[in-house]
């Protein structure tokens, strides 16, 4: 059955065509042969029956006619005697005929029946004929009337004792031919039923099969459709649906591992932008930090440039206290004096320069550590 199954799905309709032909073969074949047992009886039936039964009807003809030319023997002449006899000849062979025809058809006993009946009334014709040729008219009529009317009797009761049991064997052949008939019938029934019920249950098995397939993979589908990926449709058959839903559960664990990949480069998505995002904050504080440290180096420039201007103005009263040194160089006692003030006032402005160069020595090693 599973390897049934596993067919194709035009396989199984195929299969179940091919079931459904052969059992309407069968039936026909079933049919077939109680038409024959049918027919076989009905021939039996003629044949015992219908054919002796048509023999029996022309001995009773027959006798009809025998009687009629018996009871007319007291018309005929002396001279006719002949002919009535040899009429009576031809009548006898006739009839022994149609006996022998019979015989086979009866039972002994009633066979041996009407031969005896028969035998009888052909005495009486040849008891006829001699009076006939005598002349004597009486006997004839006596004959005629009394004799052939008793032993007419026997011959009836012989015929109709065989006509009642070749009815008896007809009634008895068509009861067994409605036995046959209704057997067939039955045996018909029966092939097309018992068929049929095989191609049903294979077929719904076969439908069921395929829809609960179908029902699986429509489901799963769904359950698709819905965002659900855990669904996947079991299906133990390989025919055309099986292979479908085991494709079906291939396709969604490739995009069950896309969807794992994705989701995966959008988490490491996230780390590199918080990466950035505190890269970003770092170069912002490292921005703000240099943007102080230009402050202060902006500062130091300021500071620097108020030295230089004080070191020029100090430069500038040196060379005016010179020049009035050399033109006062008379009053060198006075000046003297002055010069050592002046001598100490430079002393304070180097001093101050050489403090504003350390800072301006700072301030370059700022500058490089910035850079």
């Amino acid at each position: 059955m599973r390897w049934f199954m596993d067919r194709p799905v035009a396989v199984k309709i195929l299969s179940l065509m091919g079931l459904l032909a052969v059992v309407a073969l069968g039936v026909a074949a079933v049919a077939s042969a109680q038409l024959a047992v049918l027919a076989d009886g009905r021939q039996q039936m003629d044949d015992e029956t219908t054919k002796p039964l048509t023999v029996l009807n022309g001995i009773n003809l027959g006798f009809a006619g025998d009687r009629e030319l018996l009871m007319t023997a007291h018309w005929i002449s002396a001279d006719d005697a002949d002919a009535f006899a040899a009429a009576e000849a031809e009548r006898k062979t006739e009839r022994n005929a149609q006996l022998d025809e019979l015989r086979p058809d009866l039972p002994a006993a009633q066979a041996d029946q009407l031969d005896t009946a028969f035998a009888g009334y052909w005495q009486l014709f040849d008891q006829a004929v001699p009076m006939l040729r005598a002349g004597d008219e009486a006997s004839v009529e006596h004959l005629t009337e009394v004799t052939a009317a008793d032993q007419g009797k026997v011959v009836e009761a012989a015929l109709a004792d065989a006509e009642q049991y070749l009815a008896d064997k007809a009634d008895a052949s068509v009861a067994e031919g409605k036995t046959q008939a209704a057997t067939a019938t039955a045996v018909v029934w029966i092939a097309s039923v018992v068929g049929s019920l095989v191609v049903m249950a294979l077929g719904v098995v076969v439908v069921r099969a395929v829809t609960r397939s179908i029902v699986k993979v429509e489901a799963a589908a769904q359950a698709l459709a819905d965002g659900n990926l855990t669904v996947r449709p079991e299906v133990p058959y390989h025919d055309e649906v099986g292979r479908m839903a085991q494709k079906y559960n291939t396709g969604v664990e490739v995009l069950v591992d896309t969807i794992r990949a994705v989701k995966g480069a959008a988490v490491g998505s996230a780390e590199a932008s918080g990466q950035l995002e505190s890269v970003a904050s770092s170069v912002v504080a490292e921005t703000e930090r240099a943007s102080a440290q230009a402050g202060v180096v902006a500062s130091a420039a300021e500071q620097v440039s108020r030295n230089v201007a004080t070191v020029a103005a100090g430069a500038e009263e040196m060379g005016s206290s010179i020049a009035e040194i050399a033109g006062n160089a008379s009053s060198a006692a006075r000046i003297a004096g002055e010069a050592t003030q002046v001598a100490a006032a430079t002393n304070e402005l180097v001093a101050r320069l050489g403090v504003s160069s350390q800072e301006i020595g700072a301030v370059v090693k700022t500058i490089n550590s910035i850079a």
